[in-house]
């Protein structure tokens, strides 16, 4: 693997932000190179869980198939109820369990279609918290 290579593959995989770099990299002259993570040694071992992975959300047939029978069977008609028109602006958050997993749906108008992302949540203490790095698109529809 050549020095390019495996700063394109480190970019692909925990890319750089103009605000935090994640890793750094030294080449010695024997044609080897030193890889540095960064870490934060402070952080809570269920807060490390919620990190940018820069990978969707991922799930199970199963999964998908209850998400989409729960947004169609609740979660789509109670945000209609509260947000019928393009007009509104705001989220609509509605949670479920499946299993040991939570996800949390965020529904809202986006250029006149209702737009659905789910985002899986982390148990952090004793609550619920969505992990908003990782999301699945379930539908942008048009408005009827």
């Amino acid at each position: 693997m050549t020095l390019d290579q495996l700063i394109t593959k480190l970019n692909e995989t925990i890319p750089q932000t103009d605000e935090f770099e994640k890793w750094f990299l030294t080449k010695t002259d024997e044609g080897m190179a030193w890889v540095a993570f960064v870490i934060d040694e402070e952080t809570d071992e269920t807060e490390a869980q919620n990190y940018p992975s820069g990978f969707p959300l991922v799930l199970s047939q199963h999964e998908k198939d209850q998400l989409i029978a729960y947004y169609i069977d609740t979660v789509r008609s109670d945000f209609l109820e509260e947000y019928p028109t393009p007009e509104y602006e705001d989220n609509h958050w509605s949670g479920i369990q499946i299993g040991n997993r939570m996800f949390d749906l965020c529904v809202y108008w986006s250029e006149k279609q209702i737009t659905c992302l789910v985002y899986e949540c982390d148990m952090i203490g004793d609550n619920w918290q969505t992990n908003t790095n990782h999301e699945w698109l379930l539908t942008g529809e048009t408005e009827e």
